[in-house]
């Protein structure tokens, strides 16, 4: 297993077993969590006030959807919660 699966273990197993191609272009990183998330059927509640973060070209191919979600949450330095298996709640370190 690679690392990134086993430090994910906690996220929806919905996450862990989807795999897709993402490309994002000059993205607020809310849309970027929303569009991951939903790509498993999970909920994805952003929870961090101020000025969002923007990535200018992003992409991943064949990508779980547990390891890309887990990058952009560590990309922007946030720490998520499992509330249940259909929602994650992101917030401020």
């Amino acid at each position: 297993l690679s690392a990134g699966v086993l430090a994910q273990s906690d996220l929806p197993k919905r996450m862990q077993d989807t795999r897709r191609d993402f490309q994002f272009k000059d993205a607020a990183l809310p849309d970027m969590l929303k569009l991951v998330g939903m790509s498993a059927d999970v909920e994805v509640r952003y929870q961090v006030t101020g000025e969002p973060m923007k990535m200018p070209d992003v992409g991943f191919r064949n990508a779980s959807v547990a390891d890309v979600f887990a990058f952009l949450v560590r990309a922007a330095d946030l720490k998520y919660a499992v509330i249940d298996d259909k929602t994650i709640a992101v917030t401020a370190k």
